[in-house]
């Protein structure tokens, strides 16, 4: 009878095993596979398996390569990570219609070092903050985006370019209208639209 049982164990495991997904995270096949040194795994353009390919060779869709250390892991938009920054969208992909022009982000406004903000200066209706006026019990804060607090309130010493919308980290602002989603890339994209989680150095 004991060896029935431990026979009958093997068996249901043996059938579990060769019934598991090639993928069982869901996610990453990547996630699941040991490369030798040297070489990294590779997603498939389709995201259902992986390869390990020389480090050199990484391709991550049509016109990306991944540099030394990062990992493919959504081919179908060329998003590449880095450890320890190892989030990724493993959704998304170009837009195949007329809105297409609308969904591309637009290259972000450069700072130019030249760009001096503007000052206040008082009113009879209040005092001048950059494009707005501040009430009488405000003080001008921030000229160059027009911020205006009262006593004691805090303000961001952001810079604001004229005419211009958000600030996308350190050296970018995003068209009037779009938002910032990725301030290390200086990424901008329009309310709800998609964006990519990466790590940009400058």
């Amino acid at each position: 009878m004991k060896s029935f049982t431990i026979a009958a164990i093997l068996a249901a495991t043996a059938s579990l095993v060769s019934a598991a997904p090639a993928n069982p995270t869901g996610g990453n096949p990547c996630d699941v596979m040991r490369c030798a040194s040297g070489t990294i795994c590779q997603v498939s353009g389709d995201g259902e398996s992986g390869r390990c390919v020389p480090e050199a060779e990484q391709r991550c869709g049509a016109d990306v390569v991944c540099g030394h250390g990062s990992r493919c892991c959504n081919p179908v938009m060329g998003i590449c990570v880095s450890p320890p920054n190892m989030f990724c969208i493993m959704s998304g992909g170009i837009v195949a219609d007329d809105e297409s022009a609308d969904a591309a982000t637009p290259p972000p406004i450069q700072l130019d070092q030249d760009i001096e903000q503007q000052g206040s200066s008082s009113s009879s209706n209040g005092t001048s903050c950059g494009p707005n006026v501040c009430r009488g019990d405000e003080t001008c804060c921030n000229p160059g985006c027009g911020y205006c607090t009262k006593p004691g309130q805090g303000c961001t010493k952001e810079f604001c370019a004229p005419g211009s919308g958000p600030q996308c980290g350190k050296k970018a602002f995003c068209p009037f209208g779009w938002e910032c989603c990725n301030e290390s890339c200086g990424t901008c994209v329009r309310p709800g639209g998609v964006c990519t989680m990466q790590f940009c150095i400058e």
